[in-house]
């Protein structure tokens, strides 16, 4: 015979089935995080209505996609197995680098000259980068930033400029 049951019956040891993308799962829990804080954080913020939004519409709008989306990820994770991918440091670094590079320069010296910095110092996240490529990356993200900031919200931001 088998061996009599547990008193007080203990908790039980759940298992994550074998099938899980465990990169997928982690990044959605952590979008999905993200939407749901951003949801909590705007709800003092008035919705407003259709004909006139308020403050808190986009920004709550933007947190319920981010939740939707976080949780379609980890939903879809589950029944396909995939390795976690290997840490970047490098990658990481160089992304992280280029953001504190086009924070500290776009206001001494313009959007444009910090968007190529960004456009630069992100690229070589990648070992073996294409400088002609990353150029014309560089130039097409510099018109597209000033286009848009600049043209078309008409955002008082200064293209170039000098310390």
């Amino acid at each position: 015979m088998g061996a009599p049951p547990r008193a007080g019956g203990g908790l039980k040891r759940v298992r994550l089935p074998q099938g899980i993308d465990r990169a997928d799962l982690l990044g959605g829990f952590l979008v999905a995080g993200l939407g749901a804080f951003v949801v909590w954080e705007t709800g003092n913020y008035s919705m407003g209505r259709m004909a006139n939004i308020g403050p808190g519409f986009f920004p709550r709008a933007l947190g319920v996609v981010l939740l939707a989306a976080g949780v379609g990820t980890m939903v879809l994770a589950v029944g396909r197995a995939a390795p976690l991918p290997r840490f970047k440091g490098r990658a990481a670094a160089m992304v992280a680098l280029s953001l504190l590079v086009f924070a500290l320069m776009v206001e001494p010296f313009g959007l444009v000259p910090a968007t190529v910095a960004l456009t630069f110092l992100a690229r070589f996240a990648e070992p073996r980068p294409v400088l002609w490529r990353v150029a014309v990356l560089a130039v097409v993200l510099a018109g597209l930033c000033a286009l848009i900031f600049e043209v078309a919200l008409g955002l008082p931001l200064d293209l170039v400029s000098w310390p």
